[in-house]
């Protein structure tokens, strides 16, 4: 006798989506009952949803999540949460370690202020638009949201508690790379970007950098990281995190900050509609510094930069540091790193690229390439603090 299991309960209406479906066969039965009543099942309908469909109907199901209106905690919070140390600093926000005293489980609390210092306000429309998009999109490799607290004061975003450092933290402390580790980051990274892609959400402010107070900056729209490393018994895995900037891309849409010039893309630079492939050049950034320890559109004069940028000329060939790396890697760069945000590749694209399929040597070398790196990104956001703090 076959054993059937809830899908949906409580119906109101003659129409239900069921979503998280595999592309097998599934039997359905419906049932109506009351607290009196059981009526008979009715007859079996046997369903083996496409790819296409299983798709759609994660879409649907994403859309109607982030379209839900954002169902805030009060100021019980407290009473259920103890918050401790400062562990990230921003413009607007502090980020806090907290810990449930009921699992006593550690998670990250994102403080916003809601009556900013300097006179400037706060977008309460953006704060909750970001409180969406972590409560809809559910994937290993993006963090997740514990709960969203609305106080007198302060918007808090609870989030599960990263235990790692940033990428380039990570990379740095090993004392050593290959092309391998490099490429197992990179996966992780474009599998969550795979997966926002798919329901046309672009997260748009994707960038590595280093903490200028040293401090593990865990979600903060204005620190430098964005891809933390998540530590456990499985391994290393990369988790992308702030999502202040993430916008649902269906129309094009405009941006609400640009990112760092260095990391954002022509389309920003040039203020055209962007799309997920805006993303994409992130990554191809990221993953550029990462091979050759440098940016490819390097330059103190931010606006020389812009420039180098909005024309996208970058030579890959004949470059002594990817010379020590694949034929495929580089194909993959040069694939990204173009103008046209057309022709770019998508994330599903980069998943089945050469790079990402093909055997590769495992071949270590030292980080001393990424050191000097970091220690010059850490000149110039010290540099940046300063000008900001004197008001120049």
């Amino acid at each position: 006798m076959t054993e059937y299991e809830v899908a949906a309960g409580g119906l109101m209406k003659c129409s239900v989506l069921i979503s998280d479906l595999k592309p097998k066969q599934y039997s359905f039965r419906v049932r109506a009952f009351n607290e009196l009543f059981c009526g008979e099942a009715s007859r079996t309908l046997n369903v083996t949803p496409s790819v296409e469909l299983i798709r759609s109907a994660a879409r649907a199901s994403f859309l109607e999540e982030y379209n839900t209106k954002v169902n805030y905690l009060n100021e019980k919070f407290f009473e259920y949460y103890t918050v401790s140390e400062v562990i990230g600093r921003g413009r607007f926000s502090l980020v806090k370690s907290a810990v449930c005293n009921t699992s006593q489980r550690r998670f990250v609390a994102k403080f916003l202020t809601r009556h900013p210092l300097r006179g400037v306000d706060l977008d309460e429309e953006c704060i909750e638009k970001e409180i969406r998009s972590l409560y809809s999109l559910r994937h290993s490799n993006i963090v997740s949201l514990r709960a969203a607290v609305k106080t007198a004061h302060d918007f808090i975003i609870v989030m599960k508690w990263i235990n790692g450092p940033p990428i380039m933290q990570y990379i740095t402390r090993l004392g050593y790379v290959s092309e391998e580790l490099i490429r197992r980051l990179c996966r992780d990274a474009l599998a969550a970007l795979d997966y926002m892609h798919a329901f046309n959400m672009a997260h748009l402010d994707i960038k590595v950098g280093i903490d200028v107070e040293g401090d593990l900056r865990v979600e903060e729209g204005d620190g430098p990281e964005d891809l933390l490393v998540h530590m456990s018994r499985h391994g290393a895995r990369l988790v992308l995190i702030d999502f202040g900037s993430s916008r649902y891309c269906t129309p094009p849409t405009s941006a609400f900050k640009s990112p760092p010039t260095e990391f954002g893309s022509p389309e920003h630079h040039l203020y055209k509609p962007l799309t997920t492939k805006a993303d994409i050049w992130s990554i191809g950034i990221i993953l550029y510094v990462l091979v050759c320890g440098h940016l490819p559109f390097d330059d103190d004069d931010e606006n020389m930069m812009r420039l180098s940028i909005i024309s996208a000329s970058i030579q890959i060939d004949g470059i002594a540091r990817l010379e020590l790396f694949s034929a495929a890697l580089k194909s993959l760069l040069k694939s990204i790193l173009i103008l046209n945000s057309d022709d770019r590749p998508s994330a599903a694209d980069c998943l089945q690229a050469e790079w990402m399929c093909r055997e590769i040597a495992p071949e270590y070398l030292l980080v001393d390439y990424l050191e000097d790196y970091v220690e010059k990104r850490e000149v110039r956001l010290r540099a940046c603090c300063i000008h900001e703090d004197s008001g120049i």
